[in-house]
């Protein structure tokens, strides 16, 4: 199995737990799990892609962020420097609800993003440790996550009240 593969069902696992609801989508760091595009295919919205050094000037070109939910999406390559910024940035847009989403997170990045998001998905949360990107998948994690993202994408196609169920994901709510 590739690591593509895996990610791809990553990202169809999480993109498929946020029902529509028009939500604003930012995305931090095109590229790694591409996470970003699921979730703005099934949201109906498009990508909002934040700069680091663009941040405010890309909340203030859109002013709808007031009262709205908005989704600040990592695709896993933003550093935590970068994510917090922008949920700042974000969150003195006065959103109704800020959700952070993120494949994976370690546990300080946890903490420290949770004090600015109402709410913080992620797939794996990690012990503090630098990890190169090129690691090699773990092949019985990548078969479950396989697994799991072909029997969401049955689910759907039959019964949307199945989104959600899988247990992989792992919120902290603030």
């Amino acid at each position: 199995m590739s690591k593509v593969h895996c990610r791809q069902c990553l990202a169809l696992e999480l993109a498929l737990e946020f029902p529509p609801e028009h939500a604003l989508v930012y995305a931090l760091s095109a590229g790694g799990v591409e996470v970003a595009s699921a979730i703005a295919f099934f949201q109906g919205e498009p990508i909002t892609w934040l700069q680091a050094h663009e941040l405010s000037d890309a909340v203030a070109a859109r002013p709808e962020v007031a009262g709205r939910a908005v989704l600040l999406v990592d695709d896993g390559l933003a550093r935590l420097d970068e994510m917090l910024a922008a949920a700042l940035a974000l969150r003195n847009g006065n959103p109704a609800r800020l959700h952070v989403i993120t494949p994976w997170l370690n546990r300080t990045a946890l903490a420290r993003i949770g004090r600015v998001a109402d709410v913080v998905t992620t797939m794996m949360i990690r012990p503090p440790r630098r990890v190169p990107y090129d690691e090699p998948a773990d092949p019985e994690a990548a078969a479950c996550f396989v697994r799991q993202a072909e029997e969401l994408h049955r689910a759907v196609a039959l019964d949307d009240a199945f989104r959600g169920e899988s247990g992989f994901l792992q919120e902290s709510y603030h």
